[in-house]
């Protein structure tokens, strides 16, 4: 209803405004010089006309600088002076205030969207697109069909391939993540000082999203290690910004964890601008006297500034030729071999760019990846990209399931994991600095210069980062098996992204809650223990009592690895399992209750503050032992994902150093607690009176897992002593 009368009512008035602009701005685009475009938009008639008149905004301008001016003639131009240079009743100082900090943002406006015509281009593409939120029309036959897809739901011979070719050519691969989000939706506030927080500082499951996906970096170079016998550090950049003070708060948690204990230069930040709003009548938001109303403009403006700022220089000096993009809110894209499999294929095959993919309900608030058809003058042209849900109707797509017995969606979800050649992204980003531009029209609710709560109709222009794989068509059909750039995977959904991006409301879906996340990780996790040839007793229609498992993604990362050291056993319903350790070696145990083994090195040991992976960690060793006590208590506040939970009785291993603990064939019956000391061998010995812990010194660990590939490409271990 909102677009409709806003179609019927203004879109006349905006469509003339548009077209008015329409030939400034591609004379702004088209030159790269300030004191051009300063001429240029000298000339604009409305321009003129206004500086005809006697105004304050003119004497303003008379003692101002030549790049300060420009920005002021550029706001009169799109005819937002009235909404920005508005004085009311500020006093001479505040004014002055108020005008310094205006023209120092407008200017980071005009420099970042420079490519598109500054702030007048800005404004233009804004009004472009609030004119098109429309069914498209176009002179083009355009087709969108559901994309050919490489499947790896399935430990096939070709997907080892990849994972093998992963590993291979890690050297090769940096990360990159969006970790600017607002995540209002979270409601996440820091019980300090009231201050909203990011989502990257959510605690999850006893880690917060941005430790967690650091932590599955470091698994990578680990699991490299073992392989391989050397040290790699992949590099990792984030794309932070200014909302809820996002950039200050990332470092802030990169320093308080010392950068993970690797080098500081391992990581490469930059910042996101804040957008300005428009209103359905072309006027910018505003929370406050020369105040414009900002809101993050989409995660698409990550290549620009990627770009911009040196970070793909960064890279290259590194000799990286290709990148993995993940999101911050997705805790579970690295579970398993998923992701291996996935840059694999792109890495063997030097591909262009890649999505990786799983099933997606039908109607749910999801992009979809779809292969996109075009047939212009008899050529055709390919294009294997996103769309988002809310642009269906715009280019008509039907949102239908795959047939009519199932729930998903005949496209699949986009998750927004990436995989993208850096030399072919930068030759894109000439053609399309910002891919993906959409406007983004609602509600915004937001607090007043004065601090009382607002609400207004707002749009923003957005942008999405994997809509630059608009940039990457082919001239004909892509087929299984003829690959020559672009590539889509297709994966378990409880594998591929389980969100954390709203806080749940009791009797609402789980779908994008922190919640929802740890129930698909527990769905997992019984995927894995069923793997290791553990029997699971579970209570029927209650499902969050059946049972806990979390571990160190060390501990595999894929589940192959991981049922090479969990071999058999029994786990009793309402039992709790957290293993935070690499190094173990389980057979045939037995658990009614809880059990907790943590270990200070899990990856290797400490040296000059960094992290050194190595065989210097840990070790467990629990053969035909039974864990016996009265484990969680769920009755009082149960809330795993949050690690709020209180137990009545636990059986704790701390293993510090390169401590080694090992029982076999005992019962480790009630609440016990023992500290594994840096040096040291405990061994559970069972006594007709319980069991008793016998300490003994050693100089260096007295076994390790050897990891190896078998002519079929398949990790092997093998559990070597000293």
């Amino acid at each position: 209803m909102v677009i409709d009368s806003f179609l019927q009512d203004v879109r006349s008035l905006l469509l003339s405004e548009k077209e008015r602009l329409a030939p400034l701005v591609n004379n702004l685009k088209s030159t790269n010089f300030r004191d051009e475009k300063y001429d240029v938009i000298s000339l604009d008639e409305k321009l003129v006309e206004f500086l005809q008149n006697p105004s304050s905004i003119k004497k303003i301008m008379e003692n101002l600088s030549k790049e300060d001016a420009f920005i002021i003639k550029s706001i009169i131009v799109i005819d937002q002076q009235d909404q920005l240079l508005d004085q009311k009743n500020l006093s001479d100082d505040a004014f002055q205030e108020r005008f310094e900090d205006l023209i120092r943002y407008l200017h980071t406006v005009e420099d970042f969207y420079s490519e598109i015509g500054g702030i007048i281009g800005y404004h233009y593409s804004m009004l472009c697109l609030l004119c098109q939120l429309e069914v498209s029309t176009s002179s083009e036959q355009v087709y969108y069909h559901s994309p050919d897809m490489i499947d790896i739901s399935m430990e096939i011979d070709s997907v080892h391939d990849a994972i093998f070719y992963s590993i291979e050519k890690m050297s090769s691969i940096a990360e990159i993540y969006p970790v600017g989000g607002a995540a209002d939706r979270l409601n996440l506030v820091d019980p300090s000082s009231g201050q909203p927080l990011p989502a990257a500082e959510l605690m999850f499951c006893g880690k917060t999203l941005l430790e967690r996906l650091v932590v599955d970096v470091q698994v990578k170079e680990y699991l490299y290690y073992k392989l391989k016998g050397d040290q790699l550090c992949i590099p990792i950049a984030m794309m932070t910004s200014t909302e809820k003070d996002n950039h200050r708060r990332i470092l802030q948690l990169c320093e308080k964890h010392k950068y993970f204990n690797r080098p500081k230069e391992s990581f490469f930040f930059f910042c996101q601008p804040l957008v300005p709003t428009i209103n359905i009548e072309g006027k910018w938001g505003m929370k406050g006297t020369m105040q414009p109303l900002l809101r993050p403009g989409g995660h698409g403006v990550i290549w620009k500034l990627a770009r911009d700022s040196g970070c793909f220089n960064w890279m290259k000096q590194q000799n990286v030729q290709k990148i993995l993009v993940r999101q911050i809110n997705n805790p579970i894209a690295a579970e398993d071999y998923g992701l291996y499999a996935f840059s694999g294929i792109g890495l063997k095959n030097d591909l262009t760019i890649g999505f990786c993919s799983c099933p997606r309900v039908v109607k749910s608030a999801e992009g979809t990846n779809v292969l996109v058809e075009k047939e212009n003058n008899l050529q055709k042209t390919y294009t294997l990209t996103n769309i988002e849900y809310c642009d269906f109707q715009k280019y008509g797509i039907s949102d239908e399931p795959i047939n009519a017995e199932s729930n998903y969606s005949k496209f699949p979800s986009n998750t927004n994991l990436l995989f993208l050649d850096l030399g072919k992204l930068q030759e894109a980003l000439k053609e399309t600095p910002i891919p993906g531009m959409l406007i983004n029209l609602k509600k915004i609710s937001f607090l007043d210069d004065e601090g009382a709560r607002k609400e207004q109709l707002l749009a923003r222009l957005e942008s999405m980062m994997q809509n630059i794989a608009d940039s990457f068509s082919e001239d004909h059909l892509v087929y299984k098996g003829e690959m020559k750039g672009a590539y889509i995977t297709f994966n378990h959904r409880s594998k591929t992204i389980s969100t954390t991006k709203k806080e749940y409301v009791l009797g609402a879906s789980l779908l994008e809650t922190p919640e929802g996340c740890y129930v698909d990780m527990m769905k997992n996790a019984k995927e894995l223990l069923h793997r290791c040839g553990v029997v699971l007793h579970e209570n029927e229609g209650d499902f969050h009592r059946n049972f806990s498992f979390l571990y160190h993604p060390a501990l595999g990362p894929m589940y192959s690895i991981i049922s090479q050291k969990i071999r058999g056993g029994e786990i009793f319903a309402g039992s709790e399992l957290e293993l935070d350790i690499a190094d173990i070696d389980f057979s045939d145990f037995t658990l009614k209750g809880s059990l907790r083994v943590s270990a200070e090195n899990i990856m290797g040991h400490i040296h000059d503050k960094k992290l050194h992976y190595s065989n210097n960690t840990g070790k467990c060793t629990l053969k035909n032992v039974s864990v016996l006590n009265r484990g969680i208590d769920y009755e009082q506040g149960y809330i795993p994902w949050k690690s709020e939970i209180k137990r009545k009785e636990s059986c704790q291993i701390q293993i510090l150093g390169n401590g080694e603990f090992y029982a076999e064939n005992v019962v480790l019956k009630g609440n016990i607690a023992v500290v594994v000391k840096d040096g040291t061998r405990v061994v559970a010995v069972q006594t007709e009176t319980g069991v008793d812990f016998l300490e003994e010194p050693i100089n260096q660990g007295s076994w390790f897992w050897c990891f190896y590939f078998n002519c079929n490409k398949r990790i092997v271990l093998e559990r070597i002593s000293k």
